[in-house]
């Protein structure tokens, strides 16, 4: 599905991490440790030749708020450079096209990692994203991953 100009609900959240961009690369392409910092992914793995290289393709499970919840699938990596972002889009229920970024940004005291997710798709499955409070809970979630990144990666638990 082409993407339209205009998305149907945008999320974005941002937490400050005591680690350097580099450092915190290391621990965020480590396919193996998401489940430790990330409630909502259950299994992450690359089923591409390489991965972290444009156009790798990653099969996820994760467990989403209403209208998604159990989800699996392929995300496809669109934009990477290395300790500064990470891009994919993936497919969700009622047709809606997902891009996720991650973008990494020096600060005095480490990195600033912010997450957006944009939805794409059509008027109605937008409606019912929206009216379900997806947004929001999508905020939820990606407050608590990047809380618990942060913990992770500053306390080691």
């Amino acid at each position: 599905m082409p993407l339209q100009e205009k998305p149907r609900a945008k999320v974005q959240v941002s937490l400050d991490i005591a680690a350097s961009p580099p450092v915190l690369w290391a621990t965020f392409t480590d396919l193996d440790k998401w489940t430790r910092w990330s409630s909502a992914i259950t299994s992450a793995c690359c089923i591409s030749e390489t991965e972290w290289t444009l156009g790798a393709q990653f099969q996820l499970a994760m467990d989403l708020p209403f209208p998604v919840g159990q989800w699996s699938g392929v995300a496809t990596l669109t934009e990477i450079q290395p300790a500064g972002l990470a891009s994919w889009k993936m497919e969700y229920p009622l047709e809606v096209t997902t891009v996720r970024s991650f973008r990494f940004k020096p600060t005095g005291a480490g990195t600033e990692l912010l997450i957006r997710e944009v939805y794409h798709g059509s008027w109605i499955a937008g409606t019912i994203y929206r009216l379900s409070g997806f947004p929001g809970q999508m905020r939820k979630v990606f407050e608590k991953t990047l809380q618990n990144l942060k913990t992770y990666i500053e306390v080691g638990v």
